[in-house]
């Protein structure tokens, strides 16, 4: 870091730093995980950043083992290590909906899939049923979803994605693509977090600070 920083002519407090944990898919992931980031936010203490985001990815690299037809409930691990992460006071930061992991996932995986964030734990949906036409599966994996108790109050208020979800269950739009789902489910994604974040919650962390001592490099920290 001292090497960057003397490169690029900037200081710790001009610094934006994000320590990514990786994939976290299970629990001794997360117990694995929260030592070695804690390791690194004790270091990070030492300078005045002008923030601090501990990223990670919680989606299962391949979806193709879950059972199909009914939806299936994932825990959010990336957003237990973040909460177990909460003393420190840093900020939040994930992989969305897809695996942490470059080139995994199930690309020649066709079956129609949502994947769908809740209050600590993904529902996904993959659905198999045959017979109709394409548009008639997917129809019928969205209108389980919106008569689901995790559709939000706020249906298709909520974030675009659920906008086009509830037009798919009721048959106002066709199917759509792999990218498609992926795009809805993320942008549903978002809007979760975004609204769990925003929250007023006694157990949100507070804002990162650094240790108290001198100013780095001759600049004063903010």
């Amino acid at each position: 870091m001292e090497r960057v920083w003397r490169c690029t002519a900037l200081a710790p407090e001009d610094c934006d730093l994000l320590v990514d944990a990786g994939d976290v898919c299970c629990p001794a992931d997360v117990r694995s995980a929260e030592p070695r980031v804690r390791r690194l936010l004790d270091w990070a203490r030492r300078h005045a950043w002008q923030s601090v985001t501990v990223a990670a990815g919680g989606m299962p690299p391949t979806l193709s083992r879950l059972p199909t037809d009914e939806p299936i409930r994932l825990d959010r691990w990336d957003w237990q290590l973040w909460q177990r992460l909460a003393d420190v006071g840093v900020d939040y930061g994930d992989y969305g909906v897809h695996p942490a992991v470059p080139g995994t996932g199930d690309p020649g995986d066709r079956l129609p899939t949502v994947r769908y964030t809740d209050d600590g734990s993904w529902w996904v949906y993959r659905w198999a049923r045959r017979g109709g036409r394409s548009e008639e599966r997917f129809a019928d994996l969205c209108r389980t979803l919106v008569s689901a108790p995790h559709w939000p109050s706020t249906g298709a208020a909520f974030s675009w994605g659920d906008h086009e979800l509830l037009r798919r269950a009721r048959r106002g739009a066709g199917a759509g693509s792999a990218a498609n789902w992926a795009a809805w489910s993320t942008s549903h994604h978002l809007a979760y977090v975004l609204a769990t974040l925003s929250r007023p919650d006694d157990d949100v962390a507070p804002s990162w600070r650094p240790r108290p001592g001198p100013p780095q490099r001759g600049r004063t920290p903010r």
